[in-house]
């Protein structure tokens, strides 16, 4: 799984005349926001392109290692038809009781194998917010950040 932390900064209220902001004000300053989003290796690649392309510039994108521990949050889960197909089980066990899903497709025909009616039927059992595009995707986060 790769994890990309999302970081909202509102513009810095305005300080007085004759008075400035430090660098090490502006560097240590907190978040506004903050959403977490896992995605599998599958789709990361795809992911990344469209959060920096998609995303303005106060919010930063981190992109946080496989062998570093992510903050504990699940956010958005982000998976592949990819990864329903080829492992339905553990690609379900993965996202089970996440309150929102991104199930992606990079090939132009989605939802037709029976693994992934499966995983669908399984996963929409647990009523969670389910996403179907990368554009849908953007427009759920967006939302979450108050874009």
């Amino acid at each position: 799984m790769t994890t990309f932390i999302l970081k909202k900064y509102n513009p810095p209220e305005p300080k007085p005349e004759g008075e400035s902001v430090s660098e090490t004000e502006t560097e240590n300053r907190e978040p506004d926001q903050t959403l977490k989003i896992n995605t599998s290796a599958s789709i990361a690649e795809t992911i990344a392109a469209a959060l920096y392309k998609a995303l303005p510039n106060s919010v930063k994108v981190e992109e946080v290692p496989e062998d570093q521990e992510a903050p504990a949050a699940d956010d958005v889960n982000v998976i592949s038809t990819e990864d329903i197909n080829g492992h339905p089980v553990d690609t379900y066990r993965q996202v089970a009781g996440k309150q929102t899903i991104a199930v992606i497709s990079q090939e132009q025909r989605a939802f037709s194998t029976e693994a992934e009616n499966w995983f669908l039927t399984n996963v929409m059992a647990q009523n969670p917010t389910m996403l179907y595009t990368v554009p849908g995707l953007m427009a759920h986060v967006n939302q979450k950040l108050g874009i």
